[in-house]
């Protein structure tokens, strides 16, 4: 886990020199400071060399970053294979949709933010769908098997309920490929065995709520 925090440079760094209140250039430290070293990370290669590093961007709320990865895709397209070699994709694929909409399942009614709260992530489509992600991502699971995954989850989520006439045949497709992945995990290491574990976990909790 890397954090990323507000430059602890001088303000001319980050085009807060224009300033002389503390204002002014303290809402400028976080936001465009991370906002550099987001680009700097992206563009260097470093998302890509290292697939299962988690990074925090810490301070600067997270509404920029869906228009800082535009941004930075704009100038992938144009200039990306000369300027950027060591970025291999489009920087906004260094986090996917499935993954945002996993994060947004999770709910604090109360922050403290002395505490590491564990996450319980519920047994949904997203969820395990990130986990997929980030499995492909990381090199950790072929393309094939990512898509069979992607249309046994969709199977799942056309039945109305678990008494539709074919839901005992998804949820003995999702039981198997629960034991692909808990063998997969077996031969695994390091991050990529806890996210297969995690996407067994997150499946066979989904076929089990079929079979109920």
């Amino acid at each position: 886990m890397v954090g990323v925090h507000a430059t602890v440079r001088g303000p001319q760094f980050f085009g807060a020199d224009l300033f002389d209140r503390f204002i002014e250039v303290h809402t400028l430290s976080h936001a465009f400071a991370q906002m550099i070293q987001m680009t700097s990370m992206a563009f260097q290669g470093v998302f890509e060399m290292f697939p299962l590093l988690k990074v925090a961007f810490l301070e600067a709320g997270c509404t920029w970053v869906p228009y800082w990865l535009g941004r930075m895709d704009e100038e992938w397209e144009k200039r990306g294979a000369l300027e950027a070699p060591g970025c291999k994709r489009k920087p906004s694929e260094y986090l996917t949709q499935n993954e945002i909409d996993a994060a947004s399942l999770v709910r604090n009614e109360e922050l403290n933010t002395q505490q590491q709260m564990r996450v319980k992530w519920p047994d949904s489509t997203v969820v395990a769908l990130a986990y997929v992600d980030q499995l492909t991502r990381s090199h950790a699971m072929p393309q094939e098997r990512a898509r069979a995954i992607k249309t046994a989850l969709e199977r799942a989520d056309d039945l109305r309920s678990g008494q539709d006439k074919n839901a005992s045949a998804v949820a003995g497709q999702l039981e198997t490929i629960v034991t692909q992945l808990e063998r997969d995990a077996g031969s695994a290491s390091g991050r990529d065995a806890a996210h297969l574990r995690s996407l067994a976990a997150t499946i066979k909790g989904r076929a089990t709520r079929l079979k109920g």
